[in-house]
């Protein structure tokens, strides 16, 4: 929105354009002294001619006398102080006018189209209150003041990085524009000085208001359900009324609460838990974290293995994409596991039982160990339970029969031992670790 001064003391909330048959003859800025005294600032600046400028001082009621312009005839600014709450009617006589509104407003008028009168509300100085608590509702962080005026945007911070928790918005509201709006009862009038006059009633916590024109004191229309934003219009005699509902979300009271990360969880088909690792903070930003990579040891927690279909959902059921895990990206919900199964394909079929046959008579099978055994006569499942080693295994780094995923020294992750793990645990040699499915809402 075009301004008409840069002195900081004065907060420019209207601009009007100002024409005679449907000619461009100037426009009109309008701006509130910050110090809160109420005073109107007017700048007339029409196409040929001087500017001007006027002092509206505020109302205790209606105004019943006007301002007239200066520098065009015929036009008269009402400014009304209606139980505390303040509106600015600019009729325009013979002229019509155009309006923008410190974009706040969604007004069916715009500079290219022209009202009779053009009606707003007088912004007014909001404080607004930042507050940062646990899930329970403690206070857990000092609470931040600031000020602005209605239509002024403005941003919130999230508060310090705690490990292992990220702050949440709790009403959506962290960023936004300041809004004088939102208690619900609240009523807001408007007084077109010719016997018309808007009600608007706020019904719902969402911004929901209730409207009610009046023609000399007779209701003439009535919207009981006008949604944050809308438009409504009803004619009185020769004369239509476009009506906005004014309401902008509640912004004095912003809240911001910790809550638990979710965890990354890896399973093998069985549901054998072969890691969980919590996602990892933002550490720049407190509402922000991501999916973990790699685990304290630097092990990729999540690979890409030939013979393994890896598939990834939340603690809902949802799909989620492997490789937004995989690149590090952000949860969709910060608060809920995301859980990766590993489920071996066709081609590792014949690996899941751990041994190929090599003849009718003799079989060689790979123990968990990693060794080769030979045996003249003895089965598979004998030479899992016990078989002698022909040959040296590789280094074994972490523990292979704890359901998780083992290491080895140089070949790295052996996920072909994921089935192996499943299959121990089904002959009792090793306790299964199940999926913990949870949602972290709790607060250390």
């Amino acid at each position: 929105m075009p301004r008409n001064t840069d002195n900081a003391d004065r907060y420019d909330f209207e601009w009007l354009t100002v024409y005679k048959n449907g000619k461009l003859v100037g426009s009109i800025s309008v701006s509130i002294d910050r110090s809160g005294s109420g005073v109107l600032y007017v700048r007339e600046i029409p196409t040929s001619g001087s500017e001007k400028d006027l002092t509206i001082q505020p109302n205790t009621g209606t105004d019943t006398s006007g301002t007239a312009s200066s520098a065009f005839s015929g036009l008269i600014y009402y400014y009304d102080d209606i139980d505390g709450n303040g509106s600015l009617i600019v009729v325009g006589g013979t002229d019509t006018l155009g309006n923008d509104y410190v974009n706040y407003i969604d007004n069916t008028g715009s500079l290219t189209t022209s009202y009779g009168t053009v009606s707003n509300f007088v912004p007014e100085d909001v404080t607004q209150t930042t507050t940062y608590v646990d899930d329970s509702g403690n206070t857990i962080a000092s609470s931040v003041v600031q000020t602005g005026w209605t239509g002024q945007v403005y941003t919130t911070s999230s508060g310090e990085v705690i490990t292992g928790y990220y702050s949440d918005d709790t009403n959506d509201n962290g960023n936004g524009t300041m809004s004088q709006f939102g208690d619900i009862g609240a009523q807001y009038e408007k007084n077109y000085h010719n016997g018309v006059s808007v009600i608007y009633t706020q019904t719902g916590s969402d911004g929901t208001m209730s409207v009610t024109v009046y023609n000399n004191g007779t209701v003439v229309y009535q919207d009981d359900d006008l949604g944050p934003g809308a438009t409504t219009s009803t004619k009185v005699g020769n004369t239509t009324y476009y009506i906005v509902n004014p309401y902008v979300q509640q912004t004095e009271n912003i809240q911001y609460q910790y809550l638990k990360l979710g965890s990354l969880i890896v399973e093998d088909s069985d549901g054998n838990i072969i890691s969980e690792t919590q996602y990892a903070n933002d550490p720049t930003n407190a509402s922000d974290a991501y999916y973990p990579t790699t685990d304290a040891s630097g092990q990729t927690l999540v690979p890409s293995e030939a013979g393994y279909d890896i598939t990834a959902t939340d603690s809902d059921g949802n799909s989620v994409d492997v490789s937004d895990i995989q690149d590090g990206l952000v949860p969709s919900n910060l608060g809920e596991d995301t859980i990766v199964i590993y489920t071996p394909n066709a081609s590792t079929s014949e690996s899941v039982s751990g041994s190929e046959s090599t003849s009718a008579s003799e079989s060689t099978s790979e123990s968990v160990s990693g060794s080769e055994s030979t045996s003249a006569s003895e089965s598979t499942s004998e030479s899992v339970s016990g078989s002698e080693s022909t040959s040296a295994s590789p280094k074994v780094t972490k523990k292979q029969n704890d359901g998780m995923l083992p290491s080895t020294g140089e070949i790295g992750p052996n996920l072909s031992l994921i089935a192996d793990v499943g299959l121990l645990a089904s002959l009792g040699l090793i306790p299964k670790k199940n999926r913990r499915n949870k949602k972290h809402k709790d607060v250390d």
